[in-house]
């Protein structure tokens, strides 16, 4: 049996599982969710044995150590947790920041700020350094233009984005020139404290999110975002699964491309 473990609070992830929702159904094989009980555990409406668990998201050890008690077949999805002990697939954030901030350089943008998380996801609040944030502080520090100051760290969900952003904006600092998203999710905030304070996308701010959802595609203006391709990370998946099924993989990290969608929300400086 194959599983996939909720989280829902990211469109994302929510496209990421219905997409692998669609390669299980067309390899027949049968899924379950696992839910989070009272007591922060995943649990399972059954008693029947789990034959593997694809772990969407990032996860503490504790939850990790809930998903061993159902199998040893894990494979995780746009997380890396030890990379000695499981089958991984992540997005190359590397590239995908790197394409990010070449857009905005090309473009005459040098003051760029990054709105999301500092700090992956977790429970615990795990000090692991968000990856979109890791690249984009040290290809800043090559340049020597790195500012602590336009790092506006939020969770990353648009009610936390919004308050970041409107408190970065009444405290009288400088406006960055561009803002580097590190999730679509963000995007409704930012753009609704720009809104509030009527700053322009792209005439007096360029934006660029992360993922490519419709949260990005569709709103106004459509943002330029970084497409990660869900069909890809989900096959890699689906793949790491079977290999484990037949006892012919070791643990390894499979890293997927990632591609800038512009959309006009930078321009010329």
């Amino acid at each position: 049996m194959f599983e996939t473990p909720q989280l829902l609070e990211d469109i994302y992830y929510m496209l990421l599982k219905n997409v692998l929702d669609e390669i299980c159904f067309e390899k027949r094989w049968s899924t379950v969710m696992l839910f989070r009980n009272a007591q922060g555990h995943f649990v399972k409406n059954d008693d029947l044995p789990l034959d593997g668990i694809v772990a969407i998201g990032r996860f503490t050890q504790g939850e990790i150590a809930d998903f061993q008690e159902y199998t040893e077949n894990i494979v995780f999805l746009d997380s890396s947790p030890d990379e000695e002990k499981y089958c991984s697939i992540v997005p190359n954030y590397h590239l995908a920041v790197r394409q990010v901030l070449d857009c905005f350089w090309k473009h005459g943008y040098e003051r760029v700020a990054y709105l999301g998380g500092v700090y992956t996801f977790g429970a615990t609040k795990e000090l692991s350094v968000d990856p979109r944030f890791y690249y984009y502080k040290n290809s800043l520090l090559d340049r020597n233009c790195y500012d602590a100051d336009l790092v506006i760290d939020c969770e990353m969900d648009s009610r936390s984005s919004y308050a970041a952003m409107k408190e970065y904006l009444e405290s009288g600092k400088k406006l960055p020139e561009a803002i580097f998203a590190a999730s679509d999710v963000v995007a409704p905030g930012l753009l609704r404290a720009l809104r509030e304070y009527q700053i322009g996308i792209p005439e007096d701010i360029g934006v660029i999110t992360f993922n490519n959802t419709s949260l990005s595609q569709l709103s106004q203006p459509p943002l330029s975002s970084v497409e990660v391709f869900l069909r890809e990370n989900a096959d890699a998946a689906a793949l790491c699964m079977e290999l484990l099924w037949q006892k012919k993989i070791h643990p390894k990290q499979i890293i997927i491309s990632c591609k800038l969608e512009e959309r006009g929300s930078v321009k010329d400086k």
